[in-house]
């Protein structure tokens, strides 16, 4: 058929498409509609899933509305699969590891590669029970698991945030981290915990361990309920009375401690 040809054959169809909407307009809606549809559908049967990852922390979306409510947070360096074809500026998703659908902002990451096996590794059990409240040493990210990559890293958390610790993983080369009791996890050396003292006391009593860093540390006869680190200095405070197992119901005056003191223990006088 000649370029000329052509030529005429679309300015027939556009002549009777012209026609039509002036005759018909609802035929022709149905027939823009039709064509949109089948568009659609062609585009989504040549779509083929492909990796990205979050280059930023970023919410997730009900659908590619923009109006549409967010479902919660991604964190930043996690893998996505998306599953068809942008709506708007936001890409439909699904999370591998735990199958949830949601829509996330396009420029919020980037093509990659397929995870690694580790990224779908089951969380290890704890090797060994601890339940004692303790302090971040300087700051450092918290982790979904026992693992120092990028995809697994959580929130940033400053010097002296209070932990509680469930159990410790050894990880052989990983090394030993501490199991929080929101299913966390912190190196070992990022956090310090009470240390046994030599004795202890019925009731409520306070244990400044003066070695660095310093940490003071109520319990109740032998179990820690509250730890803090502290500022090593000549006075500190003895408690008076108790009157919860929280720190908010220590009431505290000075005494002064030797220089050369390593450890305090007090117990609370009662009323």
């Amino acid at each position: 058929m000649g370029r000329r040809m052509r030529h005429r054959l679309i300015i027939l169809g556009l002549s009777l498409a012209a026609a039509l909407g002036v005759v018909c307009p609802g035929l022709m809606q149905n027939v823009v509609t039709t064509h949109a549809q089948t568009a659609t559908q062609i585009a989504l049967s040549d779509f083929e899933p492909f990796w990205v990852m979050t280059f930023k922390p970023t919410s997730a979306w009900a659908s590619g509305d923009p109006d549409s409510a967010a479902q919660g947070k991604i964190q930043m360096w996690r893998y996505l699969e998306v599953m068809g074809p942008a709506e708007g500026d936001r890409l439909p998703t699904v999370d591998p590891r735990t199958g949830a659908r949601f829509f996330i902002d396009a420029d919020s990451v980037g093509p990659v590669g397929s995870p690694p096996d580790d990224y779908f590794a089951a969380t290890p059990p704890d090797d060994e029970a601890i339940n004692m409240p303790g302090r971040i040493i300087g700051a450092t990210e918290l982790f979904e698991r026992p693992q120092n990559a990028r995809f697994f890293a959580l929130d940033e958390v400053g010097t002296n945030t209070p932990v509680s610790v469930q159990g410790a993983v050894d990880t052989g080369e990983g090394g030993r981290w501490y199991h929080l009791n929101d299913d966390q996890y912190v190196p070992q050396n990022r956090v310090r915990l009470p240390t046994a003292p030599g004795r202890s006391f019925q009731g409520r009593w306070i244990d400044a361990n003066l070695s660095e860093p310093v940490m003071v540390t109520a319990y109740e006869d032998d179990q820690p309920i509250y730890s803090a680190l502290a500022v090593k200095a000549h006075r500190l405070f003895r408690p008076l009375k108790v009157s919860t197992a929280s720190s908010a119901g220590w009431r505290m005056r000075p005494w002064i401690v030797p220089r050369s003191a390593s450890r305090e223990r007090h117990p609370t006088a009662t009323t």
